[in-house]
């Protein structure tokens, strides 16, 4: 089946190429930093009085945590945008860049910030959600507006919707798996959205030009 061939290349391809995972350090860096300041350096006290006397209880300062989960999601964006381009290049047998795929990203901002909004609209409804993953796909490889990437992704998961479908299932069952994972899960998870990313970079290259 493709669509667990894909997963297995893009496996191989990853870590093979261990640059693409790089990007992707990056939100997760600051998440994790944010976490760290919200609940250790500038936690939320309230002071609850008790029979004893006044007692300080800290929790984490959820306005911090808004702050780095907002900031590491605008960079998220550009970095799984860069590893797009990254697995792009690894899977046609080219160099990968990271500086390259950065530039690549940040030239054509607008046109991925409108096909990422245009996606995050279709994967509300879930049942367009396939076509949802592969708009900003389509959008960098092809280098295309939002609005044809939208149309170029409607007609390729309408002629692939079976390997489309059994893909992004992995992907969710996998996803629930690891998340049950204590303490390596996030770290896990991590690794696999990477490695789905490529996967799914692969199943379009394979299918698209059948």
């Amino acid at each position: 089946m493709s669509a667990t061939e894909s997963i297995s290349i893009g496996a191989n391809t990853a870590f093979k190429n261990p640059l693409i995972f790089v990007p992707q350090l990056i939100p997760l860096v600051i998440e994790l930093i944010f976490s760290y300041l919200a609940y250790y350096v500038f936690p939320t006290e309230y002071v609850i009085p008790t029979w004893v006397g006044p007692v300080v209880h800290k929790v984490p300062n959820y306005t911090i945590m808004m702050v780095g989960g907002f900031i590491a999601s605008i960079i998220g964006f550009i970095t799984a945008c860069m590893v797009v381009d990254m697995a792009n290049d690894a899977l046609i047998g080219g160099r990968v860049n990271m500086s390259k795929s950065l530039n690549i990203v940040l030239g054509r901002i607008g046109t991925l910030i409108v096909a990422a909004i245009i996606a995050a609209i279709l994967a509300i409804t879930i049942i367009l959600l396939p076509i949802a993953i592969f708009i900003p796909i389509i959008a960098i490889i092809e280098r295309l507006d939002a609005i044809e990437s939208t149309k170029r992704a409607f007609s390729f998961v309408s002629r692939n919707l079976g390997e489309v479908i059994i893909f992004i299932i992995i992907v969710i069952v996998v996803s629930i798996i690891l998340a049950f994972i204590p303490i390596i899960g996030r770290a896990l998870i991590w690794l696999a959205n990477v490695i789905f990313t490529v996967a799914a970079v692969d199943l379009y290259l394979k299918r698209s030009r059948a």
